[in-house]
C-alpha cells in the first residue's frame, strides 16, 4: 500500500468519496489496512434502522412470505432466534460506528413519516417490480430489547423515527449526544411518557424537526424552551408566547419555521428580539400584518436597530392563508402586504437576502385589484420595497390575480432591474405570458439569470426571424436551462425550426414546462428537445414537464431522455 494511504486522515477522505454501500462492503475486503475505515464508513449514515440488521449473521434473520393486497407487496421480516454473546459483542461494536439513522428533509413539504418498524426496499434499476414493504415482526423488537447496553446506538447523532415505535424501545433510540431529531407527532407525544424529560436525555439538540401535516398545541412542546443550543425548529409547532420570548432571546438560528402562532401582546414583545442571524426563515400566517408583527418579535424594530447592524436573513419565505374566502373579499390584501415590505426594508439587511419566497393564497378567484375601491395601491406598488434587495438570487412570487389585474411586463422588468444578482425568477400567476424578444431583455438586465418560471410564447414567424439572422444570439440567454415555454401553433412542421432556435439562443436549455388540457403541448415540445439534443455536440439530459387537467383535476406529467424511448 502507498505510503500516503498509511495516514489516517488521507484514506478517510478517500473512502468519504465512496458512496456506494457496494463499493465500501468491497473496499473492507480488500485487506486489513482498508477493512476498518471501510467498516466506520459502511456503519456511519443509515438509511433506515432496518438496514443495520442486514449486517447481523444471515442465520439469524429471514423474510417470511410476501403479502399481497396493500399498495405495496409486504414482507415481514424476522429473528429466527435470540442472539448469542458473541453476536451481541459484534452488534454493540458495529452499533457504535453508527452516526446518522434516517434520510435528511430536503424539500419543504412535511409528509407523515410511516411507521417506525416499517420501510420501503428500492430495488436496483435493472429490477422491475421488485419494490416492498417490510414490516418488523415482534421478534425483532423483543430481542433488540435485550440488548445488554441501555443505548442501541450510543454514539447517534442524527434521527429520523416514524410513528409507533414503543416507549421502552424510544428510550434506546436517545443517546445524549443526538444532535439532530426529525418526527412526527404521535411520537412527540410519547415523549411524555418517557422517564425523564427529552430535553434531559438529549440536552445537546441543536435540530428539532416535525414531519407531520397537523399541528400539536403548546403543551406537547415544552420541553423545546429547555435546549440550549437549538439553532433548527421546523415544522408545524404550535407557537405561543413562551415559545416566542424563547425564540427572540436567541442570536442565531439555522433555520426557522413557523406556521401556526398566537401572536403575543406585541406592545410588550415588540422591542425584546435579539434574533440577528437567521439563515432560512418561513413564515405562514392567515395577515401581512401577522407576520409583519412577527418580524417585529423575533428582530425587535427599527428603533432598536438604530445604532446597530440589522438582522440577517438570508432565504425568507412567506405564506398568507386567508381563513376564509369572505375575509379576502372585505380587506384586499394590498395595504397589509405593503405594510410587510415596508417592514421587510426596514428590519433586515438588504444586502444580505438571497433567497425570497412570497406567496399570497386565496380561496376566491377574484380577489385583491378587483375588488378594492379606485386608486388603491396595486400589488406592484405593494412589492417595490423589495426591490431594496439588490442581491437577491432566487425571486419566488406568487398571487391569484385575475387577468385584468395582473402585471405588465414593465412592471417586472421595472422589478428585476434591481436585482443584478438574479438566477431564479417565478412569476406564474403575476403576469400572463412574454415574448421571446423580451426574455432576451430581461437577461440582459439580470445576466445570471438561469431559470424563468413565466410562460415565454415563441411563434413561427418569429422562429424565422432567428434563423436568418446571423449574429450569434446566444450570448445574452446562454445560461438558461429552465424554462415554460409555448407556441402559438404547436404544428409538426413547427418541430424542427423550434429545435434550431432554441439550439442557438438557448443551447443549456434542459428542462421545459409547459401548461395544456390535453399531451399535445407535452409532445410538441418533447420532439423539439429531441431534435435540440440532436442537434448538440454533446449528449445532454433533458425532461419536459406539463400539467394536463383531465377528469376536472390536474395531473403532472414528465418525460425525459431516457424516458422518451419506451413511449415511442
Amino acid at each position: 500500500m502507498h505510503r500516503c494511504l498509511e495516514i489516517a486522515e488521507i484514506f478517510d477522505l478517500v473512502v468519504s468519496y465512496l458512496d456506494q454501500k457496494s463499493s465500501l462492503t468491497s473496499l473492507a475486503r480488500v485487506s486489513r489496512s482498508f477493512n476498518e475505515p471501510a467498516i466506520n464508513a459502511l456503519y456511519a449514515d443509515l438509511d433506515n434502522w432496518f438496514e443495520f440488521l442486514m449486517f447481523l449473521p444471515r442465520d439469524l434473520w429471514s423474510f417470511g412470505r410476501t403479502v399481497t393486497g396493500s399498495w405495496l407487496p409486504t414482507q415481514i421480516l424476522f429473528f429466527n432466534r435470540d442472539l448469542t454473546e458473541d453476536e451481541w459483542l459484534l452488534f454493540m461494536a458495529r452499533a457504535a460506528k453508527v452516526r446518522t439513522i434516517g434520510t435528511p428533509v430536503v424539500d419543504e413539504g412535511y409528509r407523515k413519516l410511516g411507521a417506525w418498524n416499517t420501510f420501503t426496499y428500492d430495488p436496483p434499476p435493472n429490477i422491475i417490480d421488485g419494490q416492498r414493504l417490510v414490516v418488523a415482526d415482534v421478534s425483532v423488537t423483543d430481542s433488540l430489547m435485550k440488548c445488554p447496553r441501555s443505548l442501541l446506538f450510543p454514539n447517534l447523532r442524527a434521527l429520523t423515527l416514524g410513528d409507533g415505535c414503543p416507549v421502552e424501545m424510544l428510550r434506546r433510540f436517545l443517546p445524549s449526544g443526538l444532535r439532530r431529531l426529525n418526527v412526527s407527532n404521535q411520537t412527540i407525544q410519547d415523549f411524555s411518557s418517557l422517564p425523564f424529560s427529552i430535553a434531559v436525555l438529549c440536552p445537546s439538540m441543536d435540530s428539532f424537526i416535525c414531519r407531520d401535516v397537523y399541528t400539536l398545541g403548546p403543551d406537547s412542546l415544552r420541553f423545546i424552551c429547555d435546549w440550549q443550543h437549538l439553532r433548527t425548529l421546523q415544522g408545524p409547532v404550535y407557537f405561543n408566547q413562551k415559545l416566542w420570548s424563547y425564540l427572540a432571546s436567541q442570536s442565531n438560528l439555522s433555520s426557522l419555521e413557523i406556521q401556526t402562532f398566537d401572536l403575543p401582546d406585541w406592545r410588550i414583545m415588540r422591542n425584546r428580539g435579539r434574533l440577528r442571524t437567521v439563515d432560512n426563515l418561513s413564515l405562514t400566517s392567515g395577515r401581512f400584518q401577522d407576520t409583519a408583527a412577527a418580524l417585529e418579535i423575533l428582530f425587535g424594530t427599527e428603533i432598536v436597530h438604530a445604532s446597530a447592524a440589522k438582522p440577517i436573513v438570508r432565504r425568507l419565505t412567506i405564506n398568507v392563508q386567508p381563513a376564509s374566502p369572505e375575509y379576502v373579499a372585505s380587506k384586499p390584501p394590498q395595504s397589509s402586504l405593503k405594510g410587510l415590505t415596508n417592514a421587510l426594508r426596514k428590519l433586515l439587511s438588504n444586502e444580505d437576502l438571497k433567497e425570497l419566497h412570497l406567496t399570497h393564497a386565496s380561496f376566491s378567484y377574484h380577489f385583491g385589484i378587483a375588488r378594492i375601491p379606485p386608486g388603491a395601491s396595486s400589488f406592484y406598488d405593494a412589492l417595490l420595497p423589495l426591490t431594496a434587495f439588490s442581491n437577491v438570487s432566487v425571486v419566488t412570487l406568487s398571487a391569484a390575480l385575475d387577468n385584468s389585474h395582473r402585471f405588465s411586463y414593465s412592471q417586472l422588468l421595472s422589478l428585476v432591474r434591481h436585482w443584478k444578482s438574479l438566477e431564479v425568477l417565478s412569476v406564474p400567476s403575476l403576469l400572463n405570458s412574454i415574448s421571446l424578444q423580451e426574455l432576451r431583455e430581461l437577461c440582459r438586465v439580470c445576466p445570471r439569470l438561469r431559470e424563468v418560471d413565466v410562460r415565454v410564447i415563441m411563434d413561427k414567424n418569429l422562429v424565422d426571424c432567428i434563423l436568418a439572422d446571423s449574429e450569434d444570439l446566444s450570448h445574452c440567454m446562454n445560461n438558461i436551462t429552465c424554462l415554460t415555454l409555448g407556441h402559438t401553433s404547436e404544428e409538426k412542421d413547427d418541430i424542427r425550426p423550434t429545435a434550431l432556435a432554441i439550439s442557438r439562443l438557448m443551447p443549456r436549455l434542459m428542462r421545459v414546462s409547459v401548461f395544456g388540457e390535453d399531451l399535445s403541448s407535452m409532445l410538441f415540445w418533447t420532439s423539439v428537445m429531441k431534435e435540440a439534443e440532436k442537434m448538440s455536440s454533446t449528449p445532454k439530459r433533458w425532461a419536459v414537464r406539463g400539467i394536463v387537467h383531465r377528469d376536472m383535476s390536474p395531473t403532472l406529467y414528465e418525460i425525459t431522455d431516457s424516458s422518451w424511448g419506451q413511449l415511442m
